[in-house]
């Protein structure tokens, strides 16, 4: 169990998927905190995502919906499902 799950909407963003986990990785490295990319990707982002997951220090997820050509919003809404109702 997580204490924050941090939801990533991504789309072809494979050069901001390190820099960001190693920022996330200096945030109070006592809290539980899992990272969730939502990504929509016609590029590698989500290989990179798979190569930095193995390399952080925190729990990382990837959903990759290939193909998907919609807004933010039904990113997030697709990682929604992950948990129960009472911790979203």
């Amino acid at each position: 169990m997580f204490d924050v799950t941090v939801v990533v909407p991504t789309r072809n963003e494979r050069d901001n998927v390190a820099p960001l986990l190693r920022r996330l990785e200096k945030i109070r490295p006592d809290l539980r905190l899992e990272v969730l990319f939502i990504d929509d990707s016609s590029d590698d982002t989500p290989s990179v995502v798979e190569d930095q997951a193995a390399r952080s220090s925190r729990a990382v997820s990837l959903i990759h919906r290939p193909g998907a050509n919609d807004w933010a919003g039904s990113a997030e809404q697709s990682g929604q499902g992950c948990w129960p109702p009472d911790q979203i």
